[in-house]
């Protein structure tokens, strides 16, 4: 037994550098999704919009007014359909809500946008979540400044963001097992406790993101 937090140390770390160091082959799909977080994200989807990777786009979440502001903001030039999806609170509802329009919509591919250090846990969300269906997810990172999967190493500022990541990844582990057992969402924000919040304060590093930009 005491192997075992060992063991599954190992695996996740294993499974993060499999994501963090593998090459993407970028092929058009049905759908390009970014779970939204920055304009980093966003700047990329609507770029490969423009290249004609997919013709629907999701970000998740953005309400109406939000996606107004991007597309003012980043103007497509191609043509395009625009899903909105509001509702979700974490990544694994971002992964949720995404699986449900895909089986809704009846699409069989998605790329998927979010940042390097946050491709991990999202990618495993959404695998977890097509798991049995016939939709295909390619991972497609973006940068953070000027850190990227390709240089992320180098950087102290990365490695704490690694680390932290790891550690979320347990939480929406927690997360997706409920959702799965009860076979619905919350009505709480998960991980919203005083508990959880003091167990993220001892636990992750604080993150100076301008130094990334530097």
């Amino acid at each position: 037994m005491a192997a075992l937090p060992a063991l599954l140390l190992l695996s996740e770390a294993g499974y993060f550098a499999w994501v963090l160091t593998r090459t993407n082959h970028l092929e058009k799909a049905d759908l390009i999704v970014t779970f939204e977080g920055g304009y980093d994200r966003v700047r990329t989807a609507y770029s490969l919009v423009d290249q004609s990777y997919a013709p629907n786009l999701l970000i998740s979440p953005a309400t109406e007014k939000k996606l107004r502001v991007y597309e003012n903001r980043f103007q497509p030039s191609q043509p395009y359909a625009r899903i909105m999806e509001d509702k979700s609170r974490t990544t694994l509802e971002n992964a949720a809500y995404t699986q449900r329009i895909l089986e809704k919509k009846g699409f069989h591919s998605a790329i998927l946008i979010t940042s390097w250090d946050h491709m991990p846990r999202s990618y495993f969300l959404m695998r977890a979540m097509t798991l049995g269906s016939e939709v295909t997810t390619q991972p497609y990172p973006t940068a953070t400044g000027t850190v990227d999967q390709t240089n992320w190493y180098r950087h102290g500022v990365a490695w704490k963001m690694v680390c932290n990541e790891m550690v979320e990844f347990w939480g929406s582990l927690i997360e997706l097992a409920r959702y799965k057992v009860s076979g619905g969402l919350p009505k709480q924000v998960p991980g919203g406790s005083s508990l959880a919040a003091r167990l993220k304060q001892l636990l992750l590093f604080k993150i100076d993101h301008k130094s990334l930009h530097a």
